[in-house]
C-alpha cells in the first residue's frame, strides 16, 4: 500500500526534473540558434 502511495511522488518528481532539463536543453538551443543566426548576418 505504501508503494501505491509513492509512486505518483515519484511520477512527479521524475517529470519535474525531465522538465528542467528540458528547459535548460531547449534554452541551450535557441542561444545556439540565435549565435548562429548573429553569425550567418554578419557573413552575409
Amino acid at each position: 500500500m505504501r508503494l501505491a502511495w509513492s509512486l505518483p511522488n515519484v511520477i512527479n518528481r521524475l517529470a519535474h526534473i525531465i522538465s528542467g532539463y528540458v528547459d535548460n536543453y531547449l534554452r541551450l538551443v535557441t542561444t545556439t540558434l540565435c549565435t548562429i543566426d548573429q553569425k550567418v548576418t554578419i557573413y552575409l
